[in-house]
């Protein structure tokens, strides 16, 4: 097997992840596309077969979506893209109930300024929390909660997914 996953513009994903010294494997890699416009490459890791799951938090298991940028985006339309993906696949009242890790998250997104093109965002939940990387680094603390981590995941694997061509290549390949 491979060291890394490659889609096409060279873009490549390790197999392997690791989320508080637990593995994660790729499951899938995609890309994600707006009008004409390639928007990131991302790659989704876990333990559980997807399709054993109608989704993959249900097994409460470490799993991680990785974004490589492909274009430059500001930290205000990547909250903007957030929040239309998280009203998209929650009801208002788990939005009330996690206004405020929505706001920490904000808060994260918002000191990065300017995501730009080859940055790397990992998206891991290890069971517990959700936390935040920017090439490599952490953005902020843990945000603790599985339904807080459904709510973020559910924008690529979720019943409402941002692009269901690509949640499909994520879970299957």
């Amino acid at each position: 097997m491979a060291a890394s996953a490659e889609i096409n513009d060279g873009e490549s994903f390790e197999r392997q992840q690791y989320i508080d010294h637990q593995t994660v494997t790729l499951h899938g890699v995609g890309k994600r596309t707006f009008l004409f416009f390639d928007i990131y490459a991302a790659g989704f890791y876990g333990n559980v077969p997807p399709a054993e799951n109608k989704f993959v938090l249900a097994k409460m298991a470490p799993c991680m979506i990785e974004l490589h940028l492909l274009r430059t985006v500001s930290a205000n339309e990547l909250m903007h893209t957030l929040s239309g993906a998280f009203r998209r696949n929650s009801s208002e009242k788990t939005l009330l109930a996690l206004a405020n890790k929505i706001q920490a998250l904000q808060g994260m997104i918002e000191r990065t300024g300017t995501l730009n093109t080859g940055d790397i965002v990992q998206i891991s939940f290890n069971g517990k929390g959700t936390a935040i990387a920017l090439n490599g680094k952490p953005l902020g603390p843990l945000i603790d909660g599985y339904s807080f981590a459904e709510m973020i995941f559910a924008i690529w694997l979720g019943d409402n997914p941002i692009d269901t061509a690509l949640k499909q290549h994520l879970l299957y390949g």
